[in-house]
């Protein structure tokens, strides 16, 4: 049975298998050592904290991060958003009607284009694309944000809505590695678990038991348990409307035992769109120049780490001059 079709009961473990199959995939096929590395690379201060540091069996050699390759994806980054894109609508005719839903139209694409920060995701997204060659978006109908319009019988306030768009890295959301277009889409969400709480109050007991766990070599820098609390991953799939999954399906749950919510994209446009650098032929991964360019960055950063040993330990050269020679120091 595909697993799409799985009733409410089975969804959740049938979701897990497929995201850890997925992992799995990232770590067996380098892929996940590869994102490791390009974080570790453009995140370089994260890690060595603005010091130089000593390595070696005796601290004998001296390293210093220049972080040319961050440099350079920023210099790309710059480059493509030098020109800002703009948006207008335009009237397909001169009637008094068209006219003014083009001005209507404007008038909101400015308003949502900065209430949503349409800038600061363009840079965002840009920033992970460069980096791992594809990012995702995913764009919901946020129930919790808006103009109050009314209090339903529990006294509750009941929002309008607003537009909502969330950016993921590759790794935060799992696809089918063997599908050049994956039909499904599974997002890794970080969010605080009291807030989830309160929007699912019938489960607000076993979702405030719930405790973050480390996913990735990101999290495992600093023992997690001491700093969050409050804030636990949840996940989001998505399968996109075909003969196989009328309708669509979508799903949130925390774990295999916990399912949130289950129900059909309802006529809804596709939530998630992948962005892509370049593609990779008969592959659902792209392909970036920050792949060629981090292996010459690393290389700098030795050739500039050798230069700075030499010249911490022999910068300063002794010279001995023999005992009642005439040469004055």
């Amino acid at each position: 049975m595909y697993f799409a079709l799985k009733d409410r009961s089975e969804i959740g473990k049938a979701l897990e298998e497929k995201r850890g199959n997925y992992e799995f995939f990232l770590r067996d096929s380098g892929r996940q050592n590869l994102y490791n590395n390009l974080y570790r690379e453009f995140y370089q201060a994260k890690y060595h904290h603005g010091n130089m540091y000593a390595t070696g069996e005796n601290g004998e050699f001296l390293n210093i991060n220049i972080n040319e390759f961050r440099t350079g994806l920023q210099h790309i980054k710059s480059l493509i958003l030098s020109q800002k894109i703009t948006l207008s609508p335009s009237a397909t005719n001169t009637d008094t009607d068209a006219l003014s839903q083009s001005l209507l139209g404007k008038n909101i694409m400015s308003h949502y284009s900065k209430k949503l920060k349409v800038d600061l995701l363009m840079d965002t997204s840009i920033d992970l694309a460069n980096l791992y060659a594809d990012m995702y978006a995913l764009t919901e109908w946020d129930v919790t944000q808006g103009s109050v319009f009314m209090q339903d019988e529990l006294g509750q306030k009941v929002y309008e809505g607003d537009p909502k768009i969330t950016l993921f890295a590759p790794h935060m959301v799992a696809i089918d590695p063997m599908n050049p277009v994956s039909d499904w889409h599974i997002c890794m969400i970080k969010g605080n678990k009291y807030e989830l709480a309160a929007l699912y109050p019938e489960y607000a007991q076993e979702i405030e038991k719930q405790e973050m766990q480390p996913r990735y070599v990101f999290d495992a820098q600093i023992n997690l348990s001491k700093y969050t609390g409050d804030t636990i991953y949840y996940f989001k799939f998505f399968h996109k409307d075909c003969p196989l999954v009328p309708g669509g399906r979508q799903v949130t749950y925390i774990n295999d035992n916990i399912v949130l919510e289950d129900k059909t994209l309802e006529d809804l446009p596709y939530p998630v769109t992948k962005f892509q650098v370049s593609a990779v032929e008969d592959s659902p991964f792209g392909y970036t120049g920050a792949f060629d360019g981090i292996q010459i960055s690393q290389a700098n950063n030795k050739v500039y780490s050798t230069i700075i040993t030499n010249e911490s330990k022999f910068g300063i050269k002794p010279i001995l001059f023999p005992k009642g020679c005439d040469i004055e120091p």
